[in-house]
């Protein structure tokens, strides 16, 4: 799902290029993710996981 948002948002990131550090998502919070948006560029994005 967060390569769709930030395809919305206008970055078109391949979701293999996204790693979550830790075990993964498992309940609700917040999050950081490591985006490779090029050969040896990497940015790390926060983002918050809530229930709808």
């Amino acid at each position: 799902m967060l390569s769709e948002i930030l395809a919305k948002e206008g970055f078109d990131i391949d979701r293999k290029n996204i790693v979550i550090k830790g075990e993964g998502i498992k309940e609700v919070g917040n999050y950081t993710a490591t985006v490779k948006i090029y050969k040896n560029i990497k940015v790390s994005v926060d983002f918050e996981v809530y229930s709808e």
